[in-house]
């Protein structure tokens, strides 16, 4: 019968649950800093402490600007890769060459169309996105960014869902 199975614990129910939600926050820990932000981590490369001073000290006063920093560093933007993963575009594609997906490492590196601005502001046609953050300052990323006003929306048209 079930009053006969049921044991009695010497030991509490809410010392249990601690031990429980203890290890379930310790594994979520570890896995944020195993697979974490991806994108993030990738972008910011290896001097992710100087970017992020210089985010916080030279856009903080222009929140446009350090909107489209945060959007290009964490790859949460208007560009259609992050659109159609949030299925908010039909395609992937990038609209100005269509060879590629339109991922921030194609939009500031990698892009046809664009090589000629990239030239402008980075010094060089094609890079690789950590090559960019380690070697520009990350107000020249977003400068180059809004000279090509691929982000650009008006607000009022803005559908995307980024904000």
């Amino acid at each position: 019968t079930t009053s006969e199975s049921t044991l009695n614990c010497p030991i509490p129910q809410s010392y249990i649950k601690r031990l429980i939600n203890d290890k379930v926050t310790k594994l979520n820990q570890e896995s944020w800093i195993t697979d974490g932000p991806r994108h993030t981590k990738l972008t910011l490369g290896h001097k992710n402490i100087n970017i992020i001073k210089n985010l916080n000290t030279t856009l903080s006063n222009n929140r446009q600007n350090y909107r489209t920093a945060v959007h290009l560093i964490t790859g949460h933007c208007g560009l259609n890769k992050h659109l159609h993963t949030i299925r908010k575009s039909d395609t992937s594609a990038c609209p100005k060459c269509g060879d590629e997906e339109e991922t921030v490492s194609h939009f500031l590196g990698q892009c046809p169309a664009i090589a000629q601005i990239r030239g402008q502001y980075f010094r060089d046609y094609y890079l690789s996105v950590n090559d960019i953050f380690d070697n520009q300052h990350i107000s020249t990323i977003v400068n180059f960014t809004n000279h090509t006003k691929r982000l650009v929306v008006p607000e009022e048209l803005d559908q995307t869902g980024v904000t």
